[in-house]
């Protein structure tokens, strides 16, 4: 699977303490873009922090070749697949200790109605309209995500649904609970990314 980093500037600095794991440790910035993690003593990046996964497991399990006759629509945004198979791209956030959230641009599985709703709300409000799915991803060192029950939250037509675990003892659905420290976040990034 490619994955591909976007955008997130956080705007802390100076200093401040987190917690990561069980013990509390004093982060400094060195910038905007960048803190000092105690736990490794480096220097980690804060901008580009989210992991986005261009396209969902379904998506992969089509070969290159069969695509183009499979693929009834693909977007950065929707895919159908043989018209039975509806994903819709979203982020699912996960807190960061002492900050904002981290998100991965992640995929859902949905039945033909509610794809048609979401495709159909995807320029309109749909602030606190609500459906469900499965998830279509499962990165390295996540397994049970895939096809974990999703809540499917809309948002405003410029922001793309939040994607919330619904009962799962997933690592994925775990870390959003419990959320990451800024330290982990680095470790997952360097871990998937490089």
């Amino acid at each position: 699977m490619k994955y591909l980093s976007t955008n997130k500037n956080l705007t802390k600095t100076g200093s401040r303490s987190q917690t990561a794991g069980s013990h509390t440790v004093n982060v400094t910035y060195k910038n905007m873009n960048q803190f000092k993690c105690e736990c490794c003593g480096e220097f980690h990046d804060i901008e580009n922090i989210d992991i986005v996964l261009k396209r969902p497991i379904s998506y992969f399990m089509i070969t290159e070749e069969e695509r183009n006759k499979r693929l009834d629509h693909e977007s950065d945004d929707f895919i159908v697949i043989d018209n039975e198979t509806f994903l819709v791209r979203g982020i699912l956030p996960i807190p960061i200790h002492g900050h904002d959230e981290f998100c991965w641009g992640a995929w859902v599985k949905v039945d033909k109605q509610t794809f048609a709703d979401i495709w159909h709300m995807h320029e309109h409000d749909g602030t606190g309209i609500t459906y469900e799915g499965l998830l279509d991803i499962e990165p390295t060192g996540y397994d049970g995500a895939y096809e974990a029950k999703i809540t499917i939250e809309l948002q405003t037509p410029d922001l793309r649904p939040r994607f919330i675990f619904q009962e799962s003892s997933c690592k994925m659905a775990n870390e959003q609970k419990e959320g990451l420290s800024l330290h982990e976040i680095s470790e997952l990034r360097k871990n998937l990314l490089d």
